[in-house]
């Protein structure tokens, strides 16, 4: 089961990194259309919103590829304090406090897609789709950490590697 679960992630890994390199580059191209724009022409109104948009979905869903390349920021210094025997306990606990968290983020984005109302001023994009990578990345993770908790409850991942 576990390995299926990481196969599943593996492409939605791989997707994920899909849409957040051609964000970069469409957030590139936009940015150096409004300043040609600007310069030669008359100033677009929508590049600044249009890279915002962008700016979120690549952000959250970066977010989420990091999280499955385990290069999120950590402070692990408690970690080399405490004695070996409870480093996995540690984890584990963390883990599930992972877990909670991405669990309140994604039903926290799903009651705002109920209140959010109105469009953006010139591309008209909903504003609930603002929340969607939001909704999407929690959800991602999610899988990403309950898997870690998996293998580590099964024993097919050390304390050690536990230790991000």
């Amino acid at each position: 089961m576990v390995s299926i679960l990481k196969r599943i992630l593996s492409v939605i890994d791989r997707i994920l990194l899909g849409v957040c390199v051609t964000g970069l580059l469409s957030i590139v191209v936009t940015i150096a259309a409004g300043v040609i724009a600007r310069r030669f022409f008359t100033a677009f109104a929508w590049t600044e919103e249009l890279a915002t948009f962008l700016f979120i979905i690549v952000a959250f869903l970066g977010a989420a590829c990091c999280a499955y390349r385990r290069r999120e920021i950590v402070v692990d210094f408690f970690l080399h304090k405490i004695p070996k025997k409870f480093v996995g306990t540690v984890n584990i606990i963390t883990k599930l406090l992972v877990l909670i968290f991405m669990a309140m983020v994604f039903i926290g984005s799903i009651l705002l897609q109920g209140r959010i109302v109105g469009t953006s001023v010139a591309l008209s994009i909903p504003r609930t789709l603002y929340y969607i990578p939001i909704m999407i990345s929690s959800a991602v993770m999610f899988l990403i950490h309950g898997v870690d908790l998996l293998e580590m409850l099964l024993g097919i991942k050390g304390p050690k590697e536990g230790v991000e």
